[in-house]
């Protein structure tokens, strides 16, 4: 492919350079999208002053699409619903500005890397351009029989999923998936709940990626055994799962096994009430929010890495435990089914809630008695991260892409 002959429109609706999570990745698509072609990366201005500084000698030119202020202080007034509402009216203005700039550029692809959901339609629908969709993801759901791990969240997520039952029928998601070349998944369990149709168009590719200052030395400090530290970091939402570890903490020897919990969300104060429900006492720690710095020192601390969650479409927290050399427990389900394998981790099966439960405890128990094996486990899993997440490999998947739908010149 001939870099200089190739122009992308990349539409990123979390963009930043500075940021983490999503809008760090939107970022991360545009300049390895720049390395083939010349990008007009389409996003909000929100973070317009850290794009620009980072724009440099990139041969990338910002489009910038915001909002009217009326409705971004109306909309901050109504919760989720009025954060979708931003997202669907962004996405119809930025389909408006790369119309006008397709007549003028005349693009030779369009790629639309964030939103992370397939309930957003594609922004460069009805052009007739060569596109890329994704990775998306969306379609994972919570497990039957799981629901009264939810709490407060189970009415939310029955709206979730009766939401996905009727998106993919609506005309603007239809036809986003019938236009579009490519539609890169996030992972199995979202190309499996799309129409079968449309199958045949999507690829799986694991949207997280590896920073280089990840990939750092290990620390040499032993990893702790007495007590045995079992880490969870990420949001504290309640389809993360953390009621069924607390529950397989239970029967384990209080003596021997210690669970850290650091992050914050709506769902700590009923996780810590239920900590205490199950007399965990001081065998649970939640720490909160705390600096990156010393979210570092607790991955190496870690003999186990945690992540029960019930409906997610990868996880960033398994991906720094990864980088960090940690074991790896989570279930076998969703994403973070497809980041872990049998080489670097455990992946509990979902069965009953009981039989779940169980299989989290004696993952545990394996990986916390047998210090050889959880180290192999580790050292496989920053392997993994390093040969299948980092964007060298997504920069060549994407050529591949790219060339394959883009016509001859």
């Amino acid at each position: 492919m001939n870099r200089g002959d190739l122009r992308i429109c990349m539409v990123a609706y979390a963009c930043n350079p500075c940021g983490d999570g999503e809008h760090w990745l939107g970022w991360g698509w545009a300049v390895v999208a720049e390395r083939l072609g010349r990008v007009w990366l389409v996003t909000p201005p929100k973070h317009e002053m850290e794009i620009r500084a980072a724009v440099g000698h990139l041969d990338i030119v910002p489009v910038f699409v915001a909002l009217p202020g009326w409705l971004v202080t109306i909309s901050e007034q109504m919760g989720l619903v009025g954060a979708w509402l931003r997202k669907l009216v962004w996405n119809e203005k930025a389909r408006r500005v790369i119309r006008r700039l397709n007549s003028e550029v005349r693009f030779g692809i369009i790629h639309q890397t964030t939103f992370h959901s397939f309930r957003v339609p594609f922004s460069g629908r009805g052009l007739g351009v060569p596109s890329v969709w994704g990775p998306i993801a969306g379609g994972e759901s919570v497990p039957p029989g799981f629901g009264h791990y939810l709490g407060k969240a189970a009415k939310g997520e029955a709206c979730r999923r009766w939401l996905n039952r009727i998106t993919p029928m609506l005309p603007w998601i239809r036809q986003s998936f019938n236009e579009c070349s490519v539609i890169l998944v996030s992972n199995r369990t979202t190309r499996d709940f799309f129409p079968s149709r449309y199958r045949s168009k999507c690829q799986v590719l694991l949207p997280n990626s590896v920073r280089d200052e990840d990939l750092l030395p290990l620390s040499e400090e032993p990893r702790s055994t007495n007590p045995a530290v079992i880490l969870y970091v990420g949001s504290c939402v309640e389809r993360r799962g953390l009621r069924l570890l607390f529950e397989a903490m239970t029967k384990l020897d209080s003596s021997r096994v210690r669970l850290v919990v650091v992050g914050a969300g709506p769902a700590l104060a009923g996780w810590k009430g239920r900590a205490e429900e199950l007399e965990l006492g001081e065998r649970v720690s939640f720490l909160g929010m705390i600096p990156p710095s010393e979210v570092r020192l607790w991955y190496d601390r870690a003999t186990v890495f945690v992540f029960p969650s019930l409906r997610d479409g990868g996880g960033s927290g398994l991906m720094e435990a990864m980088t960090r050399g940690v074991p790896l427990v989570c279930l076998d389900w969703g994403g973070p089914a497809e980041m872990v394998d049998e080489s670097c981790g455990i992946r509990v099966q979902v069965g009953s809630p009981e039989a779940t439960v169980a299989g989290l405890r004696q993952a545990i128990l394996d990986l916390t008695t047998d210090s050889d094996h959880a180290r192999k486990l580790g050292l496989a899993a920053r392997s993994r991260a390093a040969s299948q997440f980092t964007w060298a490999g997504k920069e060549k998947h994407l050529a591949e892409i790219y060339l394959q739908i883009t016509p001859p010149v």
